[in-house]
């Protein structure tokens, strides 16, 4: 599973672009009119971008301000900028350890370098703080995972499972943690619980049809995937995983069906495009892949695939009879 979409982020953790503070002495320079309930008003109100400049006067006027580094690291973070976000999150708690938001932010995105030790000092401060959090017993369990520690992965998963009933999260990773040991009956019964509190997450139904395949229920499989079609809530990625999963099986035909669907909830998505293509032209339908292939090339010609994107396209031109 990708930690990162799994992730339970402190309430400020929603922000688009910011500006590096550029600290100055007091008084010079400074503005004395911005502050940090004016930044986080604009926060709430979605202007994120107007709220990153504020905590960034604030930084110049007040580079003391622990509260500021904090909202400032939050921005950057979201834009990803994961180094200078660290480094704010570092610097708000050296003012004030008593920023707890501050350890789960920086946990995680020590998780995600794969600074795992240090990861772990920051989350577990989090959770020693919010024991009746289910989100800092998710994040820990989620780490604990990484780190290979199954039981005290599951102890604290079960608890954000018990903590919070109604999400999916923390019994979709139960699921990843039985999987990964071999007990397949065991996940499907937890990706199935998980897919009935979403009422049926994308996420729970791709794993749920994995470990159907690996138990070589491939029909079963076929027919939960095929319900991703009409699912309001699968989009374009969770479309085309489930197209890739068919495709893997000799199943072209449902597979096109998830890419189709998967186009028409994104048609600037360029892996269904690309997937469609190969997809149509393994069926021979090669004036149709040629127009994906064509679409692809056009969203993405300096990817990775774009070469063989090319060469796909050629050989459905001459296929055809276009070129």
């Amino acid at each position: 599973m990708n930690l990162r979409t799994t992730t339970f982020l402190a309430v400020a953790l929603i922000a688009l672009a910011c500006g590096q503070p550029r600290p100055v002495e007091e008084g010079v320079g400074a503005d004395r009119t911005a502050t940090i309930e004016e930044g986080k008003a604009l926060i709430e109100a979605g202007d994120f971008e107007g709220g990153a400049g504020v905590f960034a006067r604030v930084l110049e006027r007040e580079p003391g301000s622990g509260e500021a580094h904090f909202y400032y690291a939050v921005c950057v973070e979201r834009t990803g900028k994961a180094d200078e976000a660290v480094e704010h999150y570092r610097k708000a708690l050296g003012i004030d350890p008593g920023l707890v938001e501050a350890h789960n932010n920086l946990g995680l995105l020590l998780m995600d370098r794969g600074e795992l030790d240090d990861a772990r000092a920051s989350l577990s401060v989090y959770l020693e703080a919010n024991p009746e959090e289910a989100d800092a017993h998710y994040n820990y369990g989620i780490l604990m995972a990484a780190m290979d520690q199954n039981a005290e992965a599951r102890t604290n998963l079960e608890e954000a499972r018990r903590l919070a009933p109604d999400d999916p999260l923390p019994v979709l990773s139960l699921g990843d943690l039985e999987r990964s040991g071999g007990k397949l009956e065991k996940a499907l019964d937890l990706y199935r619980e998980a897919s009935r509190i979403s009422d049926g997450d994308p996420m729970a139904v791709l794993s749920e049809a994995q470990v159907l395949f690996s138990l070589k229920k491939v029909d079963e499989a076929v027919g939960i995937l095929n319900g991703l079609v009409s699912s309001a809530a699968a989009d374009a990625p969770s479309l085309t995983t489930g197209g890739m999963l068919l495709a893997k099986f000799d199943r072209d035909a449902e597979a096109i069906d998830l890419y189709r669907a998967a186009i028409a909830k994104d048609g600037d998505y360029g892996r269904a495009h690309v997937l469609l293509a190969n997809a149509l032209a393994r069926g021979g339908q090669y004036l149709e892949a040629a127009k994906h292939f064509e679409r692809f090339i056009e969203l993405a010609p300096d990817s990775p695939e774009a070469d063989a994107a090319r060469k796909g396209l050629e050989v459905c031109r001459a296929k055809s009879g276009t070129q």
